[in-house]
């Protein structure tokens, strides 16, 4: 949004009434912009997204102006609305039923035919962004949140003791995890045994949703499997996601090697 610019004016009386009147006008006009850029509409339609329940807290719907701004934006990307639960269909697969596949297919039910017709990367539209330790060819960093189901992209970390990836939500809403889903980032071995996944809301204070010690649930080819979250009573909104290893994998090596996943739980907005 412009800003009006609290510079004086070229011309400006150096004294007397003149001079007041400039400052006052230029004091207006940054008052008049500021409260244009705080308006927002009464009344917002979100359509929901088909597939997904939504429910709302006494049929209130309040949102920030961080998301607003998004829905509303001319790149025609939409948001979960406050308190839509996204639920794993209960199978360990990519069920297209979690908040990475809303977001990458703008709020679209998917086409259980072809559910890449109308499916983006995340990260691709510019709604997520992925940080970690170094990647290796041949797979992107980015691939770790794609959630299509039968991709088969082989994607892997460098050999790094520790190594970690980490997804960070858009601006506009958290997400409280109840349960997430991995996919095995290879044709053969080497799956995680040992890993942390973390929560954060600032990405400098931590919080451990799910700690795995010795976890063979990973196996064969690109494997598919979800966990629930073990913390007591659930980590609360975060908007920050990671996966830490903690020991070594399968062939005891230091690569994590993941090509997808997904997140499930609740939806709420910044305080």
């Amino acid at each position: 949004f412009p800003i009006a610019s609290t510079a004086p004016p070229k011309e400006v009386a150096k004294s007397g009434s003149g001079w007041r009147a400039a400052i006052a006008r230029s004091t207006s006009a940054l008052s008049i912009r500021g409260m244009q850029k705080a308006v927002i509409p009464e009344e917002t339609s979100i359509p929901n997204a088909k597939g997904y329940p939504v429910r709302y807290n006494g049929g209130l719907f309040i949102q920030t102006r961080d998301s607003l701004a998004l829905q509303m934006s001319g790149s025609g990307q939409k948001l979960p609305p406050a308190s839509t639960e996204f639920v794993w269909g209960g199978e360990n697969e990519m069920d297209c039923k979690g908040l990475l596949f809303y977001l990458g297919s703008n709020g679209r039910a998917p086409d259980r035919s072809n559910p890449a017709k109308d499916w983006s990367n995340p990260v691709d539209r510019g709604l997520v962004t992925v940080t970690g330790s170094r990647w290796s060819a041949p797979g992107r960093i980015e691939d770790v949140v794609n959630c299509l189901p039968h991709v088969k992209q082989t994607c892997w970390s460098a050999d790094s003791e520790h190594a970690w990836v980490c997804m960070s939500l858009p601006a506009g809403i958290l997400l409280e995890v109840t349960r997430y889903t991995l996919r095995h980032g290879y044709s053969s071995g080497a799956h995680l045994r040992s890993w942390d996944l973390l929560v954060s809301l600032d990405g400098e204070s931590w919080q451990v949703a799910s700690r795995h010690v010795d976890d063979t649930s990973l196996v064969g080819g690109f494997g598919v499997h979800s966990f629930p979250v073990q913390a007591a009573g659930h980590p609360g909104p975060a908007k920050m996601f990671k996966i830490v290893m903690t020991g070594g994998n399968s062939i005891r090596g230091n690569q994590l090697v993941c090509s997808g996943m997904e997140l499930y739980g609740k939806i709420h907005l910044p305080q």
